[in-house]
């Protein structure tokens, strides 16, 4: 349903006033309306949808089909609401799959229950997308961690990444993910080689998943080589406009940004970074590989940076202070830059590089204090430097482990998640396969339980779709 908006099932707003009833029989004193034959055409194909999926439509297809012979404005009404509710569902046809089992796919809503008073469809609720350490990436609802942090994720064929010859999720936008694949080109053992890397979309909701796409030729980082190639070495970072409707990929490193259209398929290079964004963190204790990667957020891919600053960090460098940090912005629609400054009046060094994240469609920057505190600001509206709002300030002390938390310097955590009431935070951490849940009305603090090797620093935000994959 990627065309259409929040529609009330017929099902759950009838009246139990039969006066009332917008598909009663037809009164003696109400029109005919047209014969029959163009209603049973246009009633027949939800007739044989609902029977297999759909099962919120399935009682009122079946209800309006009863009146072929005696039919109202009120019940072709109550067709066309059917097929506005289905409308951009025409790809998403039934079929039987190529196995031996005799198994039929089909595509169900049966969230509407959640929304008792109107009736809309609650499809496309906020879940997870771990990614499990043997490459596969396995979307389950929020709701199902924050209940119970205890619990085993099931990982079927079709999630494994090395069976769609991908190993990363750049990123996931409307229940779409990117994926890419990326090999080295034959060279000497001994010198620079050259990466080629190409794209994909995936909706695991569907199955669907396009042509690999954007091909892309880029020096490969060698340890012999470091200052000859890093400066050249491709990063990605995924995106959608808005106002084109189509998903995009950046690709940038130092000295060039380029922009990748799906649809088009076509690279095209862009104005450099007015502030380059940290590129290459060498020592390890400042950076995760996660960090500063770009994060989406309505239409924008947003970077860390230092103004006047080298974008390779060295060994013996200290990080500055907060209020030296910068963030810069990517409109995808403009193509055009917007810097922004983090929360002001900030004089603290942290002790770890900081980080950006999304949290409820507000930009995040968060930064650890002396591995005592870990402390994350909202910007409550984008672009407004005077909405940054200190959102949690959580103490090492109030997490289970600080016993070993205390003699690790290079413990950093990084926020995944937030519940719908705004009260629980997942938290990523880089040295456990465990992701805290961290209650801040009750400061209480669980750790997941999930018995898979889940590697939580690389997760992704997930909301399931039928948006097609082009």
């Amino acid at each position: 349903m990627d065309k259409c908006h929040p529609l009330s099932t017929l099902m759950v707003v009838r009246s139990l006033d039969v006066k009332k009833d917008p598909f009663r029989p037809r009164e003696n004193d109400e029109e005919l309306l047209g014969p029959e034959v163009p209603y049973l055409s246009t009633i027949g194909a939800p007739m044989y949808l609902d029977n297999y999926t759909y099962p919120d439509i399935s009682f009122v297809v079946n209800l309006l089909s009863r009146y072929n012979s005696s039919l109202t404005r009120r019940h072709w009404n109550g067709v066309k609401h059917i097929l506005c509710y289905l409308r951009g569902t025409i790809d998403m046809s039934l079929f039987y799959t190529k196995v031996s089992i005799f198994e039929l796919t089909g595509y169900a809503d049966p969230g509407y229950l959640s929304d008792p008073h109107n009736g809309r469809s609650q499809t496309g609720l906020h879940g997870m997308l771990p990614v499990i350490r043997d490459c596969s990436v396995v979307p389950f609802p929020l709701n199902n961690l924050l209940h119970n942090p205890s619990i085993t994720i099931t990982v079927l064929p079709h999630y494994k990444l090395n069976y769609k010859h991908c190993f990363r999720v750049i990123g996931s936008i409307n229940g779409l993910l990117c994926l890419f694949n990326s090999y080295l080109t034959p060279s000497a053992p001994y010198g620079p080689r050259d990466r080629n890397t190409s794209f994909r979309l995936w909706n695991p909701a569907t199955k669907k998943i396009s042509q690999f796409v954007g091909k892309i030729t880029h020096p490969q980082s060698h340890p012999y080589f470091a200052d000859e190639t890093l400066s050249n070495y491709l990063r990605f970072a995924f995106g959608y406009d808005k106002s084109t409707d189509t998903y995009k990929v950046v690709a940038f490193c130092p000295n060039q940004v380029k922009i990748f259209t799906f649809g088009d398929n076509v690279w095209k290079n862009i104005q450099c970074f007015p502030i380059v964004p940290f590129y290459h963190v060498t020592l390890v204790r400042h950076r995760h590989q996660r960090v500063n990667e770009g994060v989406y957020l309505n239409g924008t891919v947003n970077w860390l940076a230092i103004p006047n600053s080298e974008y390779f960090w060295k060994d013996y460098e200290d990080i500055p202070n907060i209020d030296q940090f910068m963030i810069v912005s990517l409109d995808l629609a403009t193509e055009t830059y917007l810097q922004l400054l983090p929360p002001s009046g900030l004089d603290e060094v942290p002790s770890i590089l900081p980080t950006i994240a999304v949290l409820r469609d507000c930009l995040c920057f968060s930064y650890h204090i002396e591995s005592t505190h870990f402390v994350i600001w909202m910007m409550m509206e984008f672009g407004d430097q005077k909405s940054w709002t200190q959102f949690l300030k959580i103490s090492y002390d109030d997490l289970l482990d600080y016993d070993s938390l205390q003699y690790n310097y290079h413990y950093m955590m990084y926020p995944l998640c937030l519940s719908e009431d705004g009260e629980t935070i997942i938290l990523a951490n880089s040295h456990e396969e465990h992701a805290f849940l961290y209650n801040w009305r009750d400061n209480r603090v669980e750790k997941t339980r999930i018995t898979n090797n889940v590697l939580w620093m690389f997760s992704q935000n997930y909301i399931e779709s039928l948006v097609t994959t082009g």
